[in-house]
C-alpha cells in the first residue's frame, strides 16, 4: 500500500542519515519567523469570519433544530474545549522544532513522530491520487494514535496530559470536519431549502477566507 511504501521511504531516509537534512528545514529563520507572524495575524482575522459564519448558520436553523442539517450545524458551530484547543496548538508548534531542540526526551519523541509524519504528508500527493484529502485524514489519525501510545510511558506528566487533551480535541475536530463535509455534499444535491441556504453560507465563507488569505498573507510575504 501507499502507507507501507511511505514507511519504507522514511526508513531509508533515516538509514542514510539524510533525515537530519529534512529536519533542518524546520529551523525557524528570520523569514520563517515573519511568516509565522503573518500566519498568526491571518488566523485571528479568519476567526472573526468564522464567528460571522456561525452566527448566520445558527440563524438559519432557528425553529428547525430537529432536522439533520441543523444538528450538523450545531456540531460545526460548537467550539472546542479551550484546554483541548491549547493542547492542539502546543502539538502543532512541534512542527517548528528539530529533535535536537527538544526540551526533554519525551518532547523529542513527539518531535520525531511529527517529523516522520510530516515527511509522509509531503509525499502523499505525489501519485496524483484523487483521495488525497481522505488519506491526509487517515495519516493524521495515525500520527495522533502514535503520539498517544508513546505518551503512555512519558515521565513528563504535563506533556502526557497535553497529548491526552490534544487527542480528545483531535477526535472532536474530526467529527466536526465530517459534519461539514456532509453539509457541503447536501448543498450540491439539496433536498430542502435549508440544505441550499446552509450551502450558500458555507461557500460564501470559504470565498471570504480565500480572499483574506490572498490579501493578508500571500500578498505580504
Amino acid at each position: 500500500s501507499l502507507f507501507d511504501s511511505l514507511d519504507a521511504e522514511y526508513a531509508e531516509l533515516q538509514k542514510s542519515g539524510r533525515v537530519n537534512e529534512f529536519a533542518e528545514m524546520r529551523r525557524v529563520g528570520e523569514a520563517d519567523a515573519q511568516m509565522k507572524d503573518l500566519a498568526g495575524q491571518f488566523d485571528k482575522m479568519a476567526a472573526g469570519l468564522l464567528l460571522e459564519r456561525n452566527a448566520e448558520l445558527k440563524a438559519l436553523c432557528q425553529g428547525r433544530e430537529g432536522e439533520g442539517a441543523a444538528l450538523r450545524v450545531q456540531s460545526i458551530t460548537t467550539p472546542l474545549d479551550e484546554k483541548q484547543k491549547e493542547a492542539l496548538r502546543a502539538l502543532s508548534a512541534l512542527r517548528f522544532k528539530t529533535p535536537d531542540q527538544a526540551a526533554n526526551v519525551d518532547e523529542r519523541t513527539l518531535i520525531e513522530i511529527d517529523l516522520a509524519y510530516e515527511f509522509k504528508s509531503v509525499h502523499l500527493g505525489l501519485d496524483g491520487d484523487a483521495d488525497l484529502q481522505d488519506r491526509q485524514i487517515i495519516l493524521g489519525m495515525d500520527k495522533m494514535q502514535k503520539m498517544v501510545q508513546a505518551s503512555e510511558s512519558f515521565s513528563d506528566s504535563a506533556l502526557k496530559e497535553t497529548v491526552a487533551a490534544a487527542a480528545a480535541g483531535f477526535d472532536a475536530a474530526q467529527a466536526k470536519n465530517l459534519d461539514l463535509r456532509e453539509l457541503l455534499a447536501a448543498a450540491k444535491k439539496p433536498s430542502s431549502d435549508l440544505d441550499r441556504s446552509i450551502g450558500a453560507v458555507l461557500v460564501g465563507y470559504k470565498a471570504k477566507k480565500d480572499d483574506l488569505y490572498q490579501k493578508e498573507f500571500l500578498a505580504k510575504l
